[in-house]
């Protein structure tokens, strides 16, 4: 503490009296001393708050100019997909080709196939499959209605996933995904309705040739009524080898969809027997549709899996492995084996639309066979090539990220 004294004390000095001009000069000073800092105060609020304000509007004319650019960007960059873009024809050749006809519309081509555009606009598509296999995966919701035409049977849709396959005696229509109209003269009732799970083969009429004048020498009731489709027209024709009397044919059954009297025609060990007998892809197709549709799941796999090994170059054999996986999962709760089928359809270069489906359906067989690690890496496959996937829900419950 400083010893230094007051010159006076403190009491003096306070009750002092000062002349009362230079009280005066000491308010008025303290008073303007006292505006200036209130000015001074209001000032800097007023600075603070036009910078603030000033930055807000940078900010959101910067926000505008960088929202305005990236769209810019993404349209100048989107490529547009016109008609003159995808070839009046598509001939893949020998491998399958891809075509991406906007509005989430995919078409695969397979090899050796030929497809037609015959029409593309806002509204409508037009396609003319004149032969081969072609999938199509079109998104629900869509604003063009599209039309697949093939040996006299048009295929109706708006958005869903199915395939059309047409060989030189038949028309076949499987549906993956949703619904799908088929009309024709071959088609029972000259129209069909397909839903998911569902296929429809039609049979197309012989081309003419020499061979038919003897066929117009028959008798009117031995011809074939050209009105229904070959395999029902040439049923009187076909007769046992060994017993001599007419032979049931179930493949009329299975173009009426009727599985029951197919699979009832063919008998217990129709199914085997018909295919250690064949070797066609498409006969194949029917008869393991014939067995699962009929409620005999069991009996589908024998001709799945002649194609599945037989046939690994034909384009046809991912779709027969990919129905395979899910008979044995969903209908004969094996997954081990369906995991395996499952991989064969990926091996074999599923399309695009199947793709994603094949690689969700084998994280959930890993899963319920108990391969946690299998899965979880097949899971980590999937959110790789499908980021925002349609079903990364479910791959996602089946093998959770940890």
């Amino acid at each position: 503490m400083s010893n230094s004294a007051l010159p006076s004390p403190l009491i003096g000095i306070l009750e002092e009296r000062q002349p009362e001009e230079r009280l005066r000069r000491v308010w008025r000073g303290v008073q303007t001393r006292r505006e200036q800092r209130a000015g001074s105060r209001q000032g800097r609020g007023q600075i603070r708050l036009m910078l603030v304000a000033s930055g807000a509007a940078c900010l959101f004319i910067l926000s505008i100019f960088v929202w305005k650019w990236s769209h810019l960007q993404a349209v100048a960059f989107m490529p547009p997909v016109t008609t003159s873009e995808i070839p009046a024809s598509i001939e893949p050749g020998s491998a399958p080709r891809e075509i991406d006809f906007g509005s989430g519309a995919l078409v695969n081509v397979g090899a050796g196939a030929r497809l037609d555009v015959l029409e593309q606009s806002s509204r409508t598509v037009v396609l003319a499959l004149r032969r081969g296999l072609t999938q199509y995966d079109i998104r629900p919701g869509g604003a063009r209605r599209w039309r697949i035409e093939s040996g006299g049977v048009t295929v109706e849709v708006v958005g869903t996933q199915f395939s059309v396959e047409r060989s030189e005696k038949i028309v076949r229509v499987e549906v993956q995904r949703g619904r799908v109209l088929v009309r024709g003269q071959g088609v029972p009732d000259t129209v069909q309705a397909l839903d998911a799970g569902h296929a429809l083969v039609v049979e197309l009429p012989e081309p003419p040739s020499k061979g038919n004048a003897a066929e117009e020498a028959k008798p009117v009731s031995a011809q074939s009524n050209p009105s229904l489709p070959r395999a029902v027209s040439n049923k009187a024709d076909r007769t046992s080898a060994t017993a001599g009397t007419i032979e049931p044919d179930w493949r009329i059954a299975a173009a009426r969809q009727d599985w029951n009297q197919a699979w009832e025609t063919l008998g217990r060990d129709g199914i085997a027997r018909e295919t250690a007998h064949t070797d066609d892809v498409a006969l194949l197709l029917s008869l393991a549709d014939v067995a699962r549709l009929s409620g005999h799941p069991s009996e589908s796999l024998t001709p799945l899996r002649q194609i599945v090994g037989g046939h690994p170059e034909d384009p046809r054999s991912a779709m027969a492995a990919f129905t395979l996986g899910r008979v044995l999962l969903d209908a004969l709760g094996n997954p081990v084996q369906a995991a395996f089928a499952f991989e064969k359809a990926i091996a074999l270069r599923l399309p695009a639309s199947l793709a994603e489906d094949a690689q969700a359906r084998l994280v959930e067989a890993l899963a319920k066979a108990g391969a946690i690690a299998q899965a979880r890496a097949a899971a980590a496959t999937y959110r790789t090539r499908y980021p925002a996937g349609r079903r990364r829900a479910d791959v996602d419950r089946w093998s959770p990220i940890e």
